[in-house]
């Protein structure tokens, strides 16, 4: 009643709370494919499903962790990173990331002598922002990922650091990458 006929100056107040809230959807869902674990329940008598997001399908051979390196992440071992990375699929990969993870590859590369790789300047593609990385062995096409760099490091420079999502890096081949949906399961 009265918030419906009441006149504001900033707007429509409904239809900013309806963006607003599809927002937050839309912010959970993007959560649920990277971060979910699958998972089945019953409540209230129904089953209820949960879907495993891309961290959750990953096989642990293929996760390079560079916190277990004690003396950092050098040039030789993103070489080595590399040349695993392109054994298969496409010559091109996508690689979602936090600023920290990107920060740290550039770093890496910035101050290794003779390096032949090549950074490309930003560049907008379906609507994004991204930079290109070419190796010998592929390219890499960068996008940071406002999700990942919301969950920060602290204490890097200690003994026990602790590591956000910023310095996580998805690198996906996106040729094999699928949508795949529930029939008649959209939001309504």
């Amino acid at each position: 009643g009265t918030a419906k006929e009441t006149e504001l100056r900033t707007g429509d107040a409904l239809k900013e709370a309806k963006r607003e809230a599809l927002e937050y959807i839309s912010i959970d869902i993007e959560r649920s494919f990277w971060f979910g674990k699958r998972f089945q329940d019953t409540f209230n008598g129904k089953p209820r499903r949960f879907m495993g997001g891309i961290l959750d399908q990953l096989p642990a051979e293929n996760i390079f962790d560079a916190s277990a390196k004690t003396d950092g992440v050098s040039y030789d071992d993103l070489e080595s990173w590399m040349k695993d990375l392109f054994k298969y699929g496409s010559s091109e990969k996508m690689v979602f990331c936090g600023d920290l993870a990107l920060l740290t590859i550039q770093k890496i590369i910035r101050q290794s002598e003779g390096s032949t790789w090549r950074w490309e300047p930003s560049t907008k593609e379906y609507g994004m922002t991204v930079s290109r990385l070419t190796t010998p062995f592929g390219t890499l096409v960068f996008k940071t990922c406002p999700l990942f760099s919301q969950s920060t490091s602290s204490g890097l420079d200690t003994a026990s650091p602790v590591y956000g999502f910023d310095s996580y890096a998805f690198v996906l081949d996106m040729a094999h990458v699928k949508y795949v949906y529930l029939r008649n399961r959209d939001l309504k």
